[in-house]
């Protein structure tokens, strides 16, 4: 517990600092995001600063090493968290060159995230014991699916990490909603003695730092160098943990509706089932704690599910 509150504090105060520095230097930079056309109101965003993930992604690697020697299980989740980062990185840099929203081409990138993936792949099957061993969620017990375990370890990093960079450009919502997912992967490293608790505590301050400068209207986006890093966390700490289809309940927000609709009410096609899923971060003009309140529709009728707002000076939980 100790190891995971210093790693979340040493994060937050990082984050928060280097995210402080990294927005000037952008700006001077003149590395801006650049708005596809999926709504009007959306082009008031072209220019805010973007690569954000260079800020938290290293504030969450350094605030994991003091504790790599007595924790080596944190090691390939960094991996996959840097290397991912480090294709986003690619990504953002050939916008910025290029002066559209355009960088890899989805073949390259797809390249890219295969290779890393299948690194990964190769060290779950040779260095860890019973690799293909799977918890089942809400069931007592473990499963072991033989060699079904790499394709669904694919479809798993793969589906999580485009999911995740998919989120990314609406204020506040890919950061705030996988600070959450990593703060209920803590209590699940603990619950199951996995050991990987600094890393998700990390990430989890990281991104609650990196939040006061991303709450709407923001003053940075994370990019594909954050958004992809975030994936790749999410994706291999899920394998790490041996909860692989955790991911459908803690980070099924990324496949929720056919369209996004955010706070400015546009609407952004998405991949799920329902009709919508409308993100509406702070959108009364007040300071909002978390930054999301989200709607969905199953019958028709708008139902909040989750969110905190600041009214008069008081948090309050939106259910």
């Amino acid at each position: 517990m100790k190891q995971a509150i210093l790693s979340f504090g040493t994060a937050l105060i990082l984050s928060t600092v280097f995210t402080a520095l990294l927005i000037p230097f952008l700006k001077r930079k003149h590395i801006g995001q650049n708005i596809r056309e999926v709504g009007p109101k959306h082009q008031k965003k072209a220019g805010t600063p973007t690569m954000g993930g260079m800020a938290f992604v290293p504030a969450i690697v350094l605030a994991v090493l003091p504790f790599i020697g007595k924790h080596p299980e944190v090691v390939s989740i960094l991996v996959m968290t840097v290397g991912y980062g480090l294709i986003g990185m690619l990504d953002d840099g050939l916008k910025k060159k290029h002066g559209v929203n355009l960088g890899l081409k989805a073949w390259q990138k797809f390249a890219l995230q295969m290779i890393l993936t299948a690194a990964f792949c190769w060290y779950r099957m040779t260095q860890m014991p019973d690799p293909t061993v799977i918890r089942i969620p809400f069931m007592k017990g473990q499963a072991d699916i033989g060699w079904w375990y790499v394709p669904l370890l694919f479809l798993v990093v793969l589906g999580a990490d485009n999911g995740v960079n998919l989120t990314d450009g609406i204020d506040g919502l890919c950061s705030s909603v996988t600070a959450v997912v990593a703060l209920f992967f803590t209590a699940l490293s603990f619950l199951y003695g996995s050991g990987i608790e600094p890393v998700t505590a990390a990430v989890c301050g990281a991104l609650l730092g990196y939040l006061l400068f991303n709450t709407n209207p923001a003053r940075i986006f994370m990019g594909d160098t954050g958004s992809l890093a975030l994936g790749g966390f999410v994706a291999s700490t899920a394998l790490i943990l041996r909860q692989p289809f955790m991911l459908l309940i803690c980070g099924g927000y990324q496949l929720m509706g056919k369209y996004y609709r955010d706070a400015d009410g546009n609407d952004i096609p998405g991949l799920g089932l329902f009709d919508y899923f409308t993100v509406a971060p702070s959108s009364r003009k007040k300071r909002c704690i978390g930054n999301i309140v989200v709607r969905t529709t199953f019958t028709g009728k708008p139902v909040d599910v989750v969110g905190f707002e600041n009214h008069g000076g008081q948090t309050q939980g939106v259910k």
